[in-house]
């Protein structure tokens, strides 16, 4: 199974945050950007961001405070179509407010908390889970051993799986397992789940050869 390119660009963001070991609440406040929004980004859920306009600025922001080339994920996130056109109602949040001029401004100011509290918890209660494989890699892995450790993260879930084998998952959010494999191609489904939520899902393939033992022989 493949990433899509929001699915690649929620992991990156999530590993890049982890390296500078801060949490979703640090990086709202360095950038400037919603929790909310920031959990969409992380789990991949473009379609429930703002138009286009306020994505590319989120881009930019990330960018610049997490140290990446923010605008070259934007060309590949729009060339894939996959960020929500602006319209002619999508008007910048200012003069949303300017239309309702006569409300008092405190009205206003409490409902956009309101909003954004909703969005966090519904996010938190019926998001998706972001599972993370670190090991085995994409791709096919060689091994030369019979047993492997799959290891990852999940962030946002309650339950990991490991070839339907259910795994424990620390504070953290890390989480590890043996697996034994045969000779050959073997397939790994790594399975992450929230409750009351939905099911992430990432396949993983190793090969398996073992090692040759050349013996020799002295005559006598």
């Amino acid at each position: 199974m493949t990433e899509t390119s929001p699915q690649q660009f929620g992991t990156f963001l999530h590993e890049r945050v982890r390296d500078k070991n801060w949490t979703v609440e640090k990086l709202s406040q360095m950038s400037n950007i919603s929790i909310a929004h920031l959990e969409h980004l992380i789990a991949g859920n473009f379609e429930a961001l703002p138009p286009s306009p306020y994505v590319h600025g989120y881009l930019h922001k990330l960018g610049t405070v997490l140290d990446f080339d923010g605008e070259a994920w934007w060309r590949e996130l729009k060339a894939e179509g996959v960020v929500r056109a602006s319209g002619s109602s999508d008007a910048l949040p200012i003069n949303r407010f300017k239309e309702k001029s006569s409300a008092p401004m405190w009205i206003a100011g409490v409902g956009v908390v309101l909003l954004i509290y909703l969005g966090v918890r519904f996010v938190a209660i019926f998001g998706t889970p972001l599972l993370i494989v670190e090991y085995p890699p994409r791709g096919i892995t060689p091994a030369e051993t019979e047993e492997i450790t799959v290891r990852g993260s999940l962030s946002y879930g309650e339950k990991a799986t490991v070839n339907g084998e259910s795994v424990p998952v620390n504070d953290q959010g890390d989480w590890e397992k043996r697996v034994m494999l045969h000779e050959g191609l073997n397939t790994i489904e790594v399975t992450g789940t929230r409750f009351l939520g939905s099911t992430a899902n990432v396949t993983r393939q190793v090969l398996y050869t073992p090692a040759i033992v050349i013996t020799t022989s002295t005559a006598q």
